[in-house]
């Protein structure tokens, strides 16, 4: 494998549109299930909510991963939530920017990678008459989403010393008992 992979001149996130040619998302897709990301196994997975976009980003040609945001507001006013559906390809986590911990976890372990898509969902969401940008981890650790009980875990641990996100309340959102967290800065490489 290799770690030196570079993305300034090969890394791009695109916001998905029915134009893009579903080959590369259904080789995404078929890399996912093989890797057992199975929230993102399919795009009606992904683009389960009215109101949502898709962002990928490509390494070279390929789809290495993907977060959608989507209009929040049936559980927060005027809020949108970021960071939804991440999926990284195993080869390409923890690659290529900032491996502080904190960040790393934050952008679901992911490294700095999907920390350059969430301000394009923010304003992508503004555009959208968004006021306020939640993401949720799950509180509790299910077949599908490890990786956001362990970020859920290390975010309690964290959110007192780290002004990028505030604590609002753990809430049942979508038949799944979830931390709610309020993006308070851009600014997710600190």
């Amino acid at each position: 494998m290799n770690s030196n992979y570079d993305f300034k001149d090969n890394l791009s996130i695109v916001e998905y549109d029915l134009n893009y040619p579903n080959k590369d998302l259904n080789t995404f897709f078929d890399k996912a299930k093989k890797e057992k990301l199975l929230n993102n196994i399919s795009f009606s997975d992904i683009m389960n909510k009215p109101k949502s976009k898709l962002f990928l980003v490509y390494f070279k040609s390929n789809i290495i991963a993907m977060s959608t945001t989507h209009d929040f507001s049936e559980y927060y006013k005027d809020t949108w939530r970021v960071a939804s559906r991440i999926a990284t390809l195993q080869e390409f986590k923890n690659r290529g920017f900032s491996h502080n911990r904190v960040n790393k976890n934050f952008t679901g372990g992911v490294s700095g990678i999907l920390s350059k898509v969430i301000p394009l969902q923010v304003k992508y969401a503004q555009l959208q008459g968004a006021k306020q940008f939640y993401f949720t981890t799950n509180k509790y650790q299910t077949t599908t989403n490890s990786v956001s009980s362990k970020v859920d875990k290390l975010l309690n641990k964290v959110v007192n010393i780290d002004p990028r996100f505030s604590f609002i309340e753990i809430k049942i959102i979508y038949n799944t008992v979830q931390s709610v967290w309020k993006l308070n800065s851009l600014d997710l490489q600190l």
